[in-house]
């Protein structure tokens, strides 16, 4: 197998507040995204979830820290803002405030609500880039 890149992302990539998460993505083309998937299931087992040749889900726990593991395809829409936004974050400082105070205030709120919150954010930060 070729070698993939592995991403560290999400708050503790970006070293801000957030759960006790570590985001770990492996992205790859579709055309090896079945390939990567079978290896990723003999050493993780039945993933959280899964989205055939799109994403999947690993998660396991370490000291009371969740660690995400990501196989996802790198052609997707997704994927492509992921980075854009996570770039955005990186590269924006009043932006990265921004989305800290969001994340500070979403505290207490159930999961549902924090992701439509966090959602809306995303897609602001996407109008302004894209």
């Amino acid at each position: 197998m070729p070698e993939v890149e592995v991403l560290h992302c999400g708050s503790t990539a970006l070293e801000i507040l957030g759960e006790k998460e570590i985001d770990i993505y492996i992205p790859v083309l579709e055309k090896d995204f079945d390939r990567y998937y079978e290896k990723l299931l003999e050493y993780f087992g039945k993933p959280g979830s899964f989205y055939p040749l799109e994403r999947v889900r690993f998660v396991r726990h370490s000291d009371n820290i969740k660690i995400t593991v990501f196989l996802i395809n790198n052609e997707t829409e997704n994927w492509i803002n992921h980075g854009k936004f996570e770039n955005y974050l990186k590269e924006n400082k009043n932006a990265l405030q921004e989305y800290i105070k969001l994340k500070e205030e979403s505290n207490g709120l159930n999961a549902q609500q924090y992701y439509r919150k966090k959602l809306e954010f995303i897609n602001k930060i996407l109008n302004i880039i894209c």
